[in-house]
């Protein structure tokens, strides 16, 4: 547990810029380490996972789940437990393909020369990240202002499942773990494959 979540909450969707974390978004708001208040790789960063947050339906039912858990209703504990399990299964099941955009997008928006000496700084894990996504996309797409547009609409594909309207109409339900349509990092790893090969036709029916 990191000191600055609150229960419930298992650790934070951030980005690192070694050796330190330089910001993180907890579902409901973005917080950034006032050393890096200048950091255009960071703010980037954090406001992909605020637009993961806000614009996909994966990405809506977790904020939700997390301000439900945040606010501290009084429901039976057995319910609390029940949203408990279900955000931590969101999480596991979607906090690659959130660092994935979230990495990709904070470094796109840089110009080259920041976005090479951002590139040096990442930790092991989120260079992966990034290159995930940069080994498939760049190849094809020259333009930045296309690889932004592309990357946004896979991870909006890999993080709009139909989780949500089943969520709502089974009435809260407790999910320990979803089912492979439903996670986004198997969706997002699904998809980067298809475009890699070319077929750009397949990208919708993947999923």
């Amino acid at each position: 547990m990191r000191a600055h979540l609150r229960d419930g909450r298992i650790q934070p969707f951030g980005t690192l810029l070694a050796p330190r974390v330089a910001g993180w978004h907890d579902g409901e708001k973005a917080a950034i380490d006032f050393d890096f208040v200048n950091s255009g790789a960071v703010f980037h960063h954090e406001q992909a996972h605020e637009t993961i947050f806000l614009k996909t339906p994966d990405g809506i039912l977790l904020s939700v789940l997390y301000r439900f858990l945040d606010a501290r209703p009084c429901p039976e504990r057995r319910f609390i437990c029940r949203v408990e399990t279900t955000a931590n299964a969101m999480f596991e099941a979607s906090r690659v393909a959130h660092e994935v955009a979230a990495t990709y997008l904070g470094l796109k928006m840089l110009s080259p020369a920041e976005a090479g000496i951002a590139e040096r700084l990442l930790p092991p894990d989120y260079l992966h990240f990034y290159r995930s996504a940069a080994d498939v996309i760049d190849p094809y797409f020259g333009s930045t202002y296309l690889q932004v547009a592309v990357l946004s609409t896979i991870a909006h594909f890999a993080l709009g499942s139909t989780l949500l309207a089943e969520f709502v109409a089974r009435n809260w339900p407790r999910y320990a773990k979803l089912k492979r349509e439903h996670q986004p990092n198997w969706r997002l790893d699904s998809l980067l494959p298809r475009l890699a090969e070319g077929k750009v036709s397949e990208l919708r029916a993947t999923v």
